[in-house]
């Protein structure tokens, strides 16, 4: 285990945005601004699929079998959760907004469980959702994240790890390695600096050295000449 994590302190400088994947935005599984939470809805959806977090680690060590019988248990509490829902709330569409925020926004990040049961019981309305956004959808310049047409103000999100804001003048530039703090345009005004600096100091060094070599030859020619 240390030689394998030595290895990685070998790496250096990480492409933390290698494949320039865009930062993902959970509206794009919406129609239409969410502004409100839905307690109800949301804890009858997680309690609901508690039976079917419960399974997936139970099955992980049984056979073939009786994993093929625990997805059948799955799908069928998938129509549960389909049926309650409709009778609760009266259709899955009106409780879909809830449980995307829910799930999908950055408070949702530790419900990742209850994904798998979202896709199965809402998968079809997010599907369409998807292909109705993704057609109309613009792509915003500074943070190249996708924007439904129904999102007025998009603010970027600078906790993507693809991203960074500069130190230096605040805008939000792509991520190129894992040490970078500063956009190109920055990073190589400071370089400029930089190199100006240590030709300055460079300059006033020589110009020192000859002042010091002028004085010396200055006191040797002075000096009186002796005879033997």
């Amino acid at each position: 285990m240390n030689r394998i994590c030595r290895s990685f302190d070998d790496i250096g400088n990480i492409n933390l945005n290698y494949a320039g994947i865009p930062p993902f935005n959970f509206r794009m599984l919406l129609s239409q601004p969410c502004n409100d939470t839905r307690n109800d809805v949301v804890d009858l959806f997680f309690d609901m699929d508690s039976i079917n977090i419960t399974n997936i680690i139970e099955s992980q060590e049984l056979n073939y079998a009786a994993d093929r019988e625990a997805k059948a248990n799955y799908e069928m509490l998938a129509e549960e959760i389909e049926e309650t829902m409709t009778e609760r709330f009266g259709s899955l569409e009106e409780t879909y907004p809830y449980i995307v925020k829910a799930l999908f926004s950055a408070e949702g990040k530790n419900k990742a469980a209850h994904k798998q049961m979202f896709w199965r019981v809402y998968g079809d309305i997010a599907l369409r959702v998807l292909k109705n956004n993704l057609e109309t959808s613009d792509v915003c310049n500074e943070c190249g994240t996708r924007i439904p047409s129904w999102v007025t103000h998009h603010v970027c999100d600078k906790s993507s790890s693809g991203f960074l804001v500069c130190d230096d003048c605040g805008k939000l530039v792509e991520r190129n390695n894992s040490r970078q703090c500063r956009c190109t345009a920055c990073q190589e005004e400071l370089e400029k600096n930089k190199r100006f600096a240590r030709d300055k100091e460079r300059y006033a060094r020589q110009k020192e050295i000859r002042h010091q070599l002028v004085d010396r030859l200055k006191k040797k020619g002075d000096r009186p000449c002796t005879t033997s």
